[in-house]
């Protein structure tokens, strides 16, 4: 809540994209849903479930 992941995820993306990437993808948690759609992820497919970590979804986003 204090802006240390938005900041982390935004140099990721950077890199990715100074790297030559045009798109990304991540598993993440799905009580994180918001919080990746707010940095211009999408959530895709069907919620899953990863047994050491609760559930998820894949999230893409383009560069």
């Amino acid at each position: 809540g204090e802006g240390y992941g938005a900041a982390v995820l935004r140099a990721g993306l950077a890199e990715a994209a100074a790297r030559g990437a045009s798109a990304v993808w991540c598993n993440g948690r799905s009580p994180a849903r918001g919080f990746y759609e707010h940095h211009g992820f999408t959530a895709v497919g069907e919620e899953f479930v990863i047994e050491t970590a609760g559930p998820h979804y894949v999230f893409v986003a383009r560069l």
